[in-house]
Formats: C-alpha cells, sequence, structure tokens
C-alpha cells in the first residue's frame, strides 16, 4: 500500500530527503491564494444554508512538499 506524507516542516524535510527510505515526489515552494479558499468555504457554507466564515486557508509562504515510503 503507498503512504504519502506531506509536510512544511524544513527539518524533517530534509530527513526525509536524507533517508534512502523515502523519495521526494512533489514541492511547492509558494503559497495558494488565501481568497480561492475562503470562496470554496463559503460556497460550501452556503450549500448548508450557514453564513460565511471570512476565513481560509493558504496564504503563506512556506514550502509544501510531498514524499513516499519506498
Amino acid at each position: 500500500m503507498p503512504m504519502l506524507f506531506h509536510t512544511s516542516h524544513p527539518g524533517l524535510a530534509a530527513a526525509l530527503r536524507r533517508d534512502p527510505l523515502w523519495a521526494q515526489v512533489s514541492a511547492i515552494l509558494y503559497a495558494e491564494s488565501k481568497e480561492r479558499s475562503m470562496k470554496t468555504l463559503a460556497a460550501a457554507r452556503a450549500r448548508k444554508g450557514l453564513k460565511p466564515a471570512g476565513t481560509g486557508y493558504g496564504g503563506h509562504f512556506r514550502a509544501v512538499q510531498g514524499f513516499r515510503y519506498v
């Protein structure tokens, strides 16, 4: 069974890159727009008949890296 793991912690990412049992499979070095997340969350809340929360995820500038256990 494949094991995929994503992290934004620089120390953990460095340790996983050094370990021969883990392979880096992705890297996003910039953040996604927080506005897109806010719109998605607002649409989901509207479908449930709720008011928009006015918040979202993203908008930070920390790299996210993906790893697969070999």
